[in-house]
């Protein structure tokens, strides 16, 4: 299984908090994303929004992709092999519905890296958010 994202966060003897921390993370991230597009509109690509780009960029393609890794490979499998009754039955209905937010991410993700990496690069002050739900 994949380590936390982020040094000093609980490691998976702690599965719960491991999870929630890289939620706590990711939630971290998408705020900087949200808040990027005013800083350009004031600011320009200057080096805190390139700094900020590259940042987002690292974490949604190095780490972000092995949360979901881990998610469908070691909490979804785990949860389903001991679920039991109405739990069993709650999975099997929110599990296609994950799985589909995780596709639906990587396509508007697929979207949104060019505008930061430009960002991060310095080339472009344009962010187009609208697609991020």
């Amino acid at each position: 299984m994949n380590q936390p994202n982020k040094p000093g966060g609980p490691d998976f003897s702690q599965p719960i908090a491991a999870l929630k921390h890289c939620h706590d993370r990711i939630r971290k991230e998408l705020l900087a994303l949200e808040n990027l597009p005013a800083h350009l509109a004031q600011h320009g690509a200057d080096l805190e929004a390139q700094q900020s780009a590259a940042a987002i960029v690292r974490y949604f393609e190095q780490v972000a992709p092995l949360h979901h890794a881990d998610e469908e490979e070691d909490l979804i499998p785990l949860l389903q092999a001991t679920a039991r009754d109405a739990d069993a039955a709650l999975l099997k209905l929110i599990v296609p519905a994950l799985l589909d937010e995780h596709r639906e991410m990587a396509r508007t993700w697929a979207g949104l890296l060019r505008q930061l990496q430009q960002v991060a690069d310095g080339i472009s002050a344009a962010l187009d958010l609208s697609e991020v739900k």
